[in-house]
C-alpha cells in the first residue's frame, strides 16, 4: 500500500494514526523531517512550513507512503482533505 486516506485518531511524538472509513483498518503512521505537509492552511493552521503540529484527531487526510526499512510505515506526503466537522468523498 503506498497511499492511505482516512480520519486522524491519534497523534504522537512524531507519529499519527489513521483510520480508513471504508476498511476500518488503522495504520499508525510515523513522520520525519523530510514528510511534506499540504494544504494545512485550509484547517486554520498558521505554522510555515505545516508540520505535524497542525494535524489534528478527527481531520480527513490523504497520506503517501514508503516504508523506512525498519518495518516502519513512514509519511512521504500528508495533504489535509476535510476538518473534523465535514464529510470527506473519495
Amino acid at each position: 500500500m503506498d497511499e492511505v486516506d482516512g480520519q486522524v485518531t491519534g497523534v504522537g511524538n512524531n507519529q499519527l494514526t489513521l483510520m480508513n472509513e471504508r476498511s476500518g483498518q488503522s495504520f499508525n503512521v510515523s513522520v520525519d523531517t523530510n514528510t511534506v505537509f499540504q494544504d494545512f492552511d485550509r484547517s486554520g493552521c498558521t505554522a510555515n512550513p505545516a508540520d505535524l503540529s497542525c494535524v489534528k484527531v478527527g481531520q480527513i487526510l490523504d497520506v503517501d507512503l514508503s516504508a523506512n526499512g525498519m518495518g516502519a510505515t513512514l509519511a512521504k506526503r500528508v495533504e489535509f482533505e476535510e476538518s473534523a466537522n465535514h464529510e470527506a468523498l473519495k
